[in-house]
């Protein structure tokens, strides 16, 4: 099966295992029958959207695997005269988020980031920790990611 057609079915499993995952921590989380861009809302009024990343990068320049999510549809076309422009689609969903919960699948690994920490972002990586390194030299290199302050950092949903 390609992976477009995965796209949702990976989507929702993201969906269903950030809610286990938030039951788990005491938090009462909801769901909306429709995609309006909140994937869960919990009971403190705090919206949250849910992205997943199954096949992590190599990445050489940190010796570390590094997960792209996608958090914007954009199209950048050519508007003559060498001008490029920049177009957000349908999948433009900053307004109805407060936070974005990142799923590293295959490092099982949770990143809890506030939306105003993405800003006007289409799409980011994050590199794995250091255990999860791939050759034992090279975990001494420490992770270059700004976002690893919030990895598992489920307090701030509190």
């Amino acid at each position: 099966m390609a992976r477009d057609k995965l796209a949702p079915a990976i989507g929702r499993a993201g969906e269903l295992r950030v809610r286990s995952e938030l039951i788990l921590r005491d938090f009462n989380p909801g769901v909306f029958d429709f995609d309006k861009g909140t994937d869960i809302i919990l009971s403190n009024g705090k919206r949250i959207g849910v992205k997943t990343s199954l096949k992590p990068i190599y990445s050489k320049k940190d010796y570390s695997w590094r997960y792209t999510f996608s958090v914007r549809s954009a199209q950048v076309r050519n508007a003559g005269n060498g001008v490029y422009e920049k177009k957000y689609m349908k999948r433009d969903y900053i307004e109805f988020v407060d936070y974005w919960i990142f799923w590293c699948v295959k490092s099982d690994l949770f990143y809890i980031i506030p939306n105003g920490e993405i800003g006007q972002k289409v799409s980011f990586c994050i590199s794995t920790p250091v255990p999860d390194r791939i050759y034992q030299r090279h975990k001494e290199y420490k992770s270059i990611s700004k976002y690893e302050k919030y990895k598992n950092n489920w307090e701030q949903l509190k």
